[in-house]
């Protein structure tokens, strides 16, 4: 069996923690934060190849930050039915 078909995506205790839902929330973050800044880029300059680049990064971040979205979601409606599950 390779290496990569060894990693887990399974937390180590098999718990979600408020760490886990700490770093969505920081992964979320930090994609805004660069959509932001490629929104500014266009205005530094008119070439065409800058504006194609910064299309496509913005379409990537977009997607991004939709995919983290989610996956917080995710992970924030999983912790919620651990709680419910441990009372």
């Amino acid at each position: 069996m390779s290496a990569a078909a060894e990693v887990s995506v399974a937390p180590a205790r098999g718990l979600i923690t408020k760490a886990d839902i700490d770093r969505g929330y920081d992964a979320c973050s930090i994609i805004r934060v660069c959509e932001l800044a490629v929104e500014q880029i266009p205005e530094l300059g008119q070439e065409g190849l800058v504006n194609e680049a910064v299309g496509d990064i913005g379409r990537l971040l977009r997607i991004a930050g939709q995919m983290a979205g989610e996956s917080l979601g995710v992970l924030e409606l999983a912790e919620m039915r651990q709680r419910k599950a441990a009372d």
